[in-house]
This record gives C-alpha cells, sequence and structure tokens, in this order.
C-alpha cells in the first residue's frame, strides 16, 4: 500500500487538494496526507516539515508517493535530495521540476514568464483578477471563489532559493509529471521543455496530458485522481 504525501504551491495550503480527495481509491492509498508550509522561508525548513511525514510514513512499512504541485515541485525536488531512500515515486502536477543550482525564479526567467502577482511586506500574492486569469482560468466558479478567499501571501525567499540536487540522489527516484496543456501560469511548453531535459536520465517514467488550468484539482479532479491512483496500483504504463 501505498502513502501518498502532497505539497502545495504559492499562496495556498493544504486545503487545495481537498477536492481532489474523494477521487483517491482507498484500495491503494493506506494514508494521504497534506502538509504545510506556506509559513516556510528556507528549502531546510520545508524539507523538516516533508521529512517528519515521508518517515513517519515509511517506517509504517508503506510505499511513499510524494506529490508537489506548482512550487511545491521545487520542494519535493529539494526533499527528494534527503529521502531518497525513503520515496518510490515523485509526482509532479504543473510543477517546477529544476535542475541543481536553478530556483524557481531561473526558470520563470527562461520562458520570460512574468506573472502581476502584488509583491508585499509578507510575501508575493494574487489579486482575484490575477487569480482567474492565471492560476484558475479553467476552474468552477464557485470553486474559484473559494480558492480566493483562502489564498495567504507566498514568502519572497522561497521564490529565489536555489536547488543542491544530485543524480545520485534526487535523480535516483522514479518520477511522474502531470502536464497540464491549459495552464497560463507554468506554460505548458515550459512543462514539456522541463520533462524532457531529463529525457537522458530516464527517470521520468509516466507522464499525463490534462486539458487542465494550471489547478488540475480543482478543474479535472476526477482524472488527475485517477491517474495517481492507477500510478499506486501499476494500472499505468511507462513511457
Amino acid at each position: 500500500m501505498f502513502a501518498l504525501v502532497l505539497v502545495h504551491g504559492s499562496m495556498h495550503g493544504p486545503w487545495c487538494f481537498e477536492p481532489l480527495l474523494p477521487h483517491l481509491s482507498p484500495r491503494v492509498f493506506a494514508s494521504v496526507r497534506s502538509v504545510d508550509v506556506l509559513s516556510c522561508k528556507s528549502f531546510e525548513q520545508v524539507n523538516k516539515v516533508i521529512g517528519e511525514v515521508v518517515n513517519e510514513e515509511y517506517e509504517k512499512g508503506r510505499k511513499v508517493m510524494l506529490l508537489g504541485h506548482s512550487l511545491g515541485g521545487m520542494h519535493v525536488s529539494q526533499a527528494a535530495e534527503a529521502l531518497a531512500d525513503r520515496l518510490s515515486l515523485l509526482v509532479y502536477v504543473a510543477a517546477y521540476l529544476p535542475a541543481d543550482g536553478e530556483s524557481r525564479t531561473d526558470i520563470q526567467s527562461r520562458f520570460g514568464i512574468k506573472l502581476p502577482f502584488t509583491h508585499t511586506e509578507q510575501g508575493v500574492i494574487a489579486s482575484k483578477q490575477t487569480a482567474q486569469q492565471y492560476l484558475y482560468n479553467e476552474s468552477p466558479e464557485d470553486v474559484v471563489d473559494w480558492a480566493i478567499a483562502k489564498l495567504r501571501p507566498q514568502p519572497s525567499p522561497l521564490l529565489t532559493q536555489k536547488v543542491t540536487l544530485t543524480e545520485a540522489r534526487f535523480g535516483s527516484v522514479p518520477k511522474a509529471y502531470a502536464l497540464c496543456s491549459r495552464d497560463r501560469t507554468i506554460p505548458y511548453e515550459s512543462q514539456q521543455w522541463m520533462v524532457a531535459r531529463r529525457k537522458e536520465y530516464r527517470d521520468v517514467r509516466y507522464m499525463i496530458d490534462l486539458p487542465s488550468d494550471h489547478f488540475p484539482q480543482f478543474c479535472m479532479p476526477k482524472q488527475l485522481g485517477e491517474w495517481l491512483s492507477g500510478l499506486a496500483s501499476g494500472a499505468n504504463a511507462k513511457l
């Protein structure tokens, strides 16, 4: 049986996975846990939060699937460097898949991505209009209203901190990627590029292409849940 550990992206929290939970099969997931890393200001702090949950599940004899959404892709990548021997699969959902020495800002700059977020003393936040246009452009209106009311500032340090990754650790963990073709936050082309540059390492074993915005857990929760359950059951074919 698997334990699924969910790591949210910027401005969000564990709540952003709530629409996904009913679509995860209890036949393959013995445990589904969402961590809260919004207050963290360094990868060291993030690693501590993720590591506590991963270690608990691993010590119960469960295979651990660690999922990162959006900025959470940076978090799970760095965590995998420390926890490689305890992870069965890393999953990226419309997420940053970095190389050693990269930050989230580095990847955005490579593609000229400039999101109109507001910078405050507390961190970066999206206005209602920006959230509707860039984050939730395909999601149901009621879910969008619910999500916007819950947004909180993202501390800036994690947006520019660079990951330290090795192929011996991070590279040894099998990976899966959910591409989202209608994503306006991490454009589809940049998602494809991040996956393609891992080709020589052959560690991205599974992929799905969803006609979703940046939040498939809002936009297409059933399809995402079925794919994740398939990864755990072994029903999904490898690339």
